[in-house]
């Protein structure tokens, strides 16, 4: 028993200082008491680096494309690679944080996806709470967790392709699914 839970003390203990400023109370306790799943990802501290990732799991996926929001970028970084994807296949589920931030930009962005939320390949639900934001794909994850304001600190991410690190996040983003609500678009604030 006490093996089995060493991973989940060594990665607090590895990124102590993060973790001070960033609480995870706000997790539910089921994912805190897996947190030995993420010891194999890396911390990323740049907003660059975060938004590159980012970035890459857009561009690498195959099947599938899951995001819970906090707030929405609406970059040609981000919106080229998610067109370029649905019109290969791909199917893309975001959860969307009822106050997220949106940019002015993303009236068209939605105009360009329409055809594709018609068509269900782009499923949308909203939140009240977010206690970590996950991007992911098939093979690559990003965490984010919030700071002690409670808001989304994209300057950190945990990040990687380890199988235990994704399961985590895939469950991660399932179970909020699961306890979100439906997506209203007046909700959103530009």
């Amino acid at each position: 028993m006490v093996l089995g839970l060493i991973p989940n003390l060594a990665f607090v203990i590895e990124h102590k200082k993060y973790f001070l400023e960033h609480p995870i109370n706000s997790l539910p306790q089921k994912f805190i008491s897996r947190f030995g799943e993420l010891f194999e990802c890396k911390l990323l501290k740049s907003y660059v680096d975060v938004f590159e990732y980012w970035k890459k799991i857009y561009e690498n996926s195959e099947e599938y494309i899951y995001n819970i929001l906090y707030d929405v970028p609406y970059f040609d970084d981000f919106t080229k690679p998610i067109y370029n994807k649905l019109t290969k296949g791909v199917k893309i589920k975001s959860i969307f944080y009822e106050k997220a931030m949106v940019s002015s930009s993303r009236g068209e962005v939605v105009k360009k996806l329409k055809k594709f939320i018609d068509s269900g390949d782009i499923q949308r639900m909203m939140t009240k709470k977010i206690g970590a934001a996950v991007i992911l794909n098939e093979k690559q994850s990003c965490l984010i967790f919030p700071n002690t304001e409670g808001k989304l600190d994209a300057g950190y991410a945990f990040v990687g392709e380890h199988f235990r690190f994704h399961q985590w996040c895939f469950d991660y983003f399932n179970y909020s699914w699961y306890n979100s609500n439906p997506f209203v678009e007046t909700r959103l604030q530009s």
